[in-house]
């Protein structure tokens, strides 16, 4: 969820546009399973961050490693230590695959939907 103010600032029309399940409150929404990827299309900063907290928090838990829990972790930290190294352009053309799956009306207009 974005305020619309920021997202307004920060994402193009067409992206608003396609964020599903669309406005809520004073928010657009980039649903977790498929819209978050024009999110992280326009913003690849926003998933770095996240992966960056996601792999903060894995790496200060406490699990038995044969545990169900520590046996995933040890397999998450590893892939999230590699996302985070990730260029704003690799993180592009990973989401560029979702979004074309799920919207691919964002790229309708090239020239619109890419706001470097």
């Amino acid at each position: 969820m974005v305020s619309a103010g920021q997202a307004a600032k920060l994402f193009t029309p067409k992206a608003i546009e396609v964020a599903h399940p669309g406005r809520f409150g004073g928010y657009v929404c980039f649903e977790e399973d498929c819209s978050y990827a024009v999110a992280f299309f326009q913003m690849p900063e926003f998933k770095r961050y996240l992966d960056q907290r996601s792999l903060a928090e894995w790496e200060n838990s406490v699990f038995d490693a044969d545990s169900y829990m520590g046996k995933a972790k040890a397999e998450s930290v590893p892939k999230l230590r590699a996302e985070i190294v990730k260029t704003d352009e690799q993180i592009r053309e990973d989401m560029r695959q979702i979004v074309e799956r799920w919207s691919p009306e964002f790229f309708n207009s090239e020239k619109e939907a890419v706001r470097l």
